[in-house]
């Protein structure tokens, strides 16, 4: 007879020791091009990947990183397409929280484009 009080009485329990759903605000983003084309700004994480926006040529820009890529175990990477070649290339990774900050800096060579996190 405890047996059967004691069932329900767990699974109720299991309720409240339940992970909290993941905060549903966007982590923001910080876009720097030292471009001479316009770039179309990717996140990836995993097998996902996600357009986030297009930056204009030697412009800056804020965009914003979707709630679900913050639980990337190995840290998301960017891809930049440049628009005027057709072509792209790697970013990243970079790992982050919430409440922080995440900059990306294009380059006008592909080699020593940056993304870090800023508290």
């Amino acid at each position: 007879m405890k047996a059967l009080v004691a069932v329900p009485t767990f699974l109720s329990l299991g309720c409240f020791l339940a992970p909290a759903p993941p905060d549903p605000t966007p982590t923001p983003l910080w876009v720097r091009s030292h471009n001479q084309s316009p770039i179309d700004v990717y996140v990836q994480c995993g097998g996902k990947s996600q357009w986030l926006g297009t930056v204009g040529q030697k412009e800056a820009d804020a965009l914003q990183i979707p709630p679900e890529h913050r639980l990337c175990a190995r840290g998301v990477n960017f891809f930049l397409v440049v628009q005027d070649f057709g072509q792209g290339y790697w970013v990243g990774p970079v790992t982050f929280r919430r409440g922080q900050v995440v900059e990306v800096v294009i380059e006008k060579y592909a080699g020593l484009s940056s993304a870090q996190v800023l508290d």
